[in-house]
């Protein structure tokens, strides 16, 4: 089954992550998408946020990078295991919300 993972490409934040899951990624079954490509309806504004869909279910936000994170090689698929914990929840979103808020001017390069 696929995994797409749906991103803002004006985004070099996003970018530069989509890059290096690409290089650590375990299989072509995570497929990176840019936002103004995707041609499902979705119940969310890809121009705000990142969008990450398996098996029919999608995740926003930090569920999203946190899935990704799962798809991708030993030892970070744990670091994405752990993300999705309940008891990490609260942080993850307010640090996304914080990279998504300020994406345009973190020229980062991952």
């Amino acid at each position: 089954m696929h995994a797409y993972f749906i991103y803002d490409q004006d985004c070099s934040f996003c970018s530069s992550f989509v890059n290096l899951a690409r290089r650590v990624s375990r299989s072509d079954l995570l497929q990176f998408v840019p936002a103004d490509s995707w041609i499902e309806d979705t119940d969310v504004d890809l121009t705000q946020t990142a969008l990450f869909i398996k098996n029919g279910v999608s995740y926003t936000e930090n569920q999203a990078i946190a899935g990704v994170l799962r798809e991708l090689r030993f030892p970070i698929s744990l670091l994405g295991r752990i993300l999705q914990l309940r008891i990490f929840d609260w942080l993850g979103h307010q640090v996304y919300h914080f990279i998504s808020t300020h994406r345009k001017q973190l020229g980062c390069k991952l």
